[in-house]
């Protein structure tokens, strides 16, 4: 596994490198040409980035009261794929920028933002977007004399991060790798230095949920909470491509905090000026990930969330409300031991309920599932998975819990992830989730990738509604669609007959991004007898419903 991924690393470096080599030596007309070519073709096969950025641009243009037709939300979506070509083309081409440059390829709107921001002498945060050509941003500061900073997220090995860090130093910006000590940020603020922030999606582990566009989304607060410890001033700037391919620089009045104003005081501000920027472009948006709705939780990870059960009132934690039902994790597992504890454990620090169906283990599963804390149900023989899923569905009804979500017991299934799933379905009120590793398949084995791809495409055609990974046993399901649902598929077929049901019922079915994990364990997949049970159940399905 570590020989594929470090050999992934380096055709990435070599593409980008490629890449880089032929913006800089092939005429630009010719290469925004050509990233226009590639950027079409992306679109066209690119199903999960066109339908997220389909999805942020319906919501941008909702709250600007727009309501645009289907056709109309596909061509805007080709364009920011297009528009974000050229971005690519830009950031491997230009390299540090002289004022002759900025002079020809920029206008600064309200530039004596700026200066007033620094004169304020406590240093500048400048906030920005994945808008327009944020890089520019960050060498036109460097171009005008302000000693700049830039936050960047850290690429997965050395050799490609070293490739990007070394354009943006070569533009006169010092780069700051994203997760760096918070007193490094501190330190250049107070020597009057600006620090540049990306607004618009938060890579850290401690979401919060603020309103953007009219509707919850989970935003980063680093540069507000930042504003309110150090007292320096926060510049909201964007810089957004013109049609001649010279750009505007687009600056906010600067948010100057006083007393009595306080972090989400900021924070709504900052919103604000995103607001307006996005509204105004929302074309050259480059968010590839669904900010709102069943995937507006950007990635999987630790999430501010509280848990299921309501907490005294000193420990509840900040960001969203408790929410005032029960939901449980139900397990069905066989031949866990030695997994199943510390899984339970993993998950109770997120879920204090969880329910173990042990499905006939000949070995220490049960006892090791009650002793890590988790309610136990045994089958005298083993049934299958299916018959597990319903032995949990019925003992968590007969609690008294509202929803369930459902996991493996072989800790390929992150609770980490648990806080997502409980997110979107308080705030989207979606009665079943199913996690979706298709965001992130570097790590997932090629044949079950292929497999999960086809099964997935097939299965979501057969529902008449688009579920992006219908082989995932992680799942949210509200117990209040499940009373109907009898599977008459009994293993690993079940759960894909459970989503058929639904969905012929009317019940939406959405998805939350989870993380890929597989580790040494042997799959209890066994890919030739389960994809003929899965066709099986598919065809015995049709009859029943044709009948």
């Amino acid at each position: 596994m570590a020989e594929k991924s470090r050999g992934n690393t380096m055709v990435e470096y070599a593409a980008f490198w490629i890449a880089g080599f032929l913006c800089r030596t092939i005429p630009l007309h010719f290469a925004y040409w050509l990233s226009l070519r590639i950027s079409d073709c992306y679109f066209f096969f690119e199903r999960r980035g066109r339908n997220a950025v389909m999805a942020n641009l319906r919501q941008v243009m909702a709250f600007r009261g727009r309501h645009p037709t289907e056709r109309e939300l596909k061509l805007t979506a080709r364009t920011t794929f297009q528009f974000f070509g050229k971005y690519l083309v830009d950031f491997f081409r230009f390299q540090r920028l002289s004022e002759a440059d900025i002079k020809r390829l920029v206008t600064i709107e309200h530039p004596e933002y700026i200066e007033q921001s620094w004169q304020m002498g406590k240093g500048v945060i400048a906030v920005t977007a994945h808008l327009g050509n944020w890089e520019i941003g960050g060498a036109v500061l460097a171009g005008m004399g302000y000693p700049i900073n830039v936050v960047a997220l850290k690429q997965p090995s050395a050799k490609l991060n070293d490739f990007f860090q070394k354009h943006r130093r070569k533009r006169g910006m010092v780069v700051v790798p994203l997760g760096s000590s918070v007193k490094r940020l501190i330190g250049a603020l107070r020597r009057k230095e600006f620090i540049a922030l990306l607004a618009d999606r938060d890579y850290s582990d401690h979401h919060g949920t603020t309103s953007l566009c009219g509707a919850p989304a989970c935003m980063p607060r680093g540069a507000a909470w930042l504003a309110a410890k150090t007292g320096a001033v926060v510049l909201p700037g964007f810089v957004l491509r013109n049609e001649d391919d010279t750009f505007l620089m687009k600056m906010y009045p600067p948010i100057i905090p006083v007393e009595g104003m306080s972090q989400d005081d900021i924070q709504a501000r900052i919103n604000a000026a995103l607001e307006d920027a996005i509204g105004a472009y929302p074309h050259q948006w480059f968010m590839f990930q669904s900010v709102w709705g069943g995937l507006s939780y950007g990635q999987s990870g630790k999430r501010e969330t509280p848990h299921l059960n309501p907490l005294p009132q000193g420990e509840r934690t900040r960001g969203n409300p408790v929410p005032p039902f029960k939901g449980c994790v139900i397990i069905p597992a066989y031949r866990e031991a030695g997994r199943i504890g510390a899984v339970v454990e993993g998950i109770k620090s997120f879920v204090p309920d969880v329910i173990v169906v042990d499905d006939g283990s000949p070995d220490e599963t049960a006892a090791q599932a009650n002793q890590a804390g988790a309610i136990v149900i045994q089958h005298e023989v083993n049934c299958g998975k299916g018959a597990a899923l319903e032995s949990g569905f019925r003992a968590a009804r007969e609690r008294g819990f509202k929803f369930v979500i459902t996991m493996d017991g072989d800790g390929q299934h992150a609770p980490t992830d648990l806080p997502g799933f409980i997110q979107a379905y308080t705030q989207t009120g979606t009665p079943v989730l199913v996690g979706s590793r298709m965001s992130d398949t570097r790590d997932m084995p090629l044949v079950r990738r292929m497999t999960n791809q086809f099964m997935s495409w097939l299965l979501s055609r057969e529902m008449g509604q688009w579920v992006p990974d219908t082989q995932c046993g992680y799942r949210l399901y509200a117990l209040s669609v499940l009373p109907a649902v009898a599977s008459e598929s009994k293993r690993f077929a079940a759960e894909s007959e459970i989503l058929m049901e639904l969905s012929h019922r009317g019940v939406k079915i959405g998805s939350v991004p989870i993380a890929t994990i597989y580790g040494t364990e042997k799959s209890k997949i066994h890919p030739v007898k389960d994809a003929f049970r899965f066709f099986k159940m598919m065809r015995q399905y049709r009859k029943r419903r044709s009948q």
